[in-house]
């Protein structure tokens, strides 16, 4: 095929004279076939060169591509490592919000819970105190009337002392450093002892009281 293209081309440019049928044609001139032989020789460097041009530009289609690809994946791994940098900022930012705003909610209930406590025990400072007051009338009243108060006002200097101790207990509570750590175990603390304190000194006057009962009889009798 290629031989009977290249023989109509030496034909076409008047290489060899032309053939009075197609055997002829097709049968090389011993005289031509140095030139044939050039054309062809020619034609296969042309086609060598096409095909070595070819391939190199196929070469370089495919380092482009191959750099393209690289370069594509660097930038994909850029932009999750800058994503990733990012959720963890976010991440960080977020933690530090959620620990400030637990912190301040802390805080809040640890000043609430000091308000309520020391609201709470001075009530019942002043509830002691009322009871103390009405214990002074009825004393003052029964001495009158020739009852023995002694052992009454002997206790009830002892409820006296009970109910000071009670309220310095109870200050302490507002004393609590709510900066402090360990804040709501120390309001805890400071609680219970005003709770203790309050509860001695009721005890104390109630004794006051169990004394003027008796001081009470003592009179109704004689």
């Amino acid at each position: 095929m290629k031989k009977t293209l290249i023989f109509s081309a030496a034909l076409a440019l008047g290489l060899i004279p032309a053939a009075t049928n197609a055997q002829e044609a097709i049968r090389p001139v011993p005289a031509m076939r140095p030139a044939i032989k050039e054309i062809m020789e020619n034609a296969r460097q042309d086609i060598r060169a096409i095909g070595s041009t070819t391939r190199a530009e196929i070469k370089d289609i495919r380092t482009a591509a191959s750099t393209t690809r690289v370069e594509f994946k660097e930038k994909v791994q850029e932009q999750r490592t800058d994503l990733k940098a990012e959720i963890e900022t976010r991440k960080e930012a977020l933690a530090q919000k959620r620990a400030s705003t637990t912190a301040e909610i802390k805080a809040a209930r640890l000043v609430e819970a000091s308000r309520k406590a020391t609201t709470h025990f001075q009530a019942e400072s002043d509830r002691l105190s009322q009871i103390k007051s009405k214990i002074d009338t009825r004393m003052t009243k029964l001495s009158a009337a020739g009852g023995d108060v002694a052992t009454a006002q002997a206790d009830l200097a002892i409820a006296v002392s009970a109910m000071d101790a009670a309220d310095v207990k109870i200050a302490a509570i507002a004393s609590v450093d709510l900066n402090s750590s360990e804040a709501g175990t120390a309001l805890k603390e400071a609680s219970a002892d005003a709770q203790k304190a309050v509860g001695d000194a009721q005890s104390a006057l109630l004794k006051v009281v169990s004394d003027m009962r008796g001081a009470e009889a003592s009179i109704k009798v004689n």
